[in-house]
């Protein structure tokens, strides 16, 4: 379980420095990325997912983090599409 999550924080760091993240705003798409590694441990898949990845995205927005790399993070990293419009 560590060796999962260190890896998906390395693949986060990696998605933060290619999309030019200031290295004090890292903990923060950390966060996210941990927010939704835990969702991805839990029973839901598919359009759940999606759309429970989608309502953290909307949270870190509030936040003040940017929309583009959120995304960037959940497909790259967690390969979690967008949620399909109702």
């Amino acid at each position: 379980m560590i060796v999962s999550l260190s890896s998906i924080e390395l693949q986060v760091k990696q998605t933060c420095d290619a999309s030019g993240v200031p290295t004090i705003q890292h903990p923060f798409y950390l966060c996210f990325g941990r927010d939704v590694w835990a969702l991805t441990r839990k029973e839901i898949s598919g359009e759940s997912l999606a759309q429970a990845v989608a309502v953290l995205i909307a949270k870190w927005v509030a936040r003040g983090l940017t929309l583009a790399v959120l995304q960037a993070i959940r497909t790259d990293v967690f390969n979690v599409g967008a949620p399909i419009a109702p």
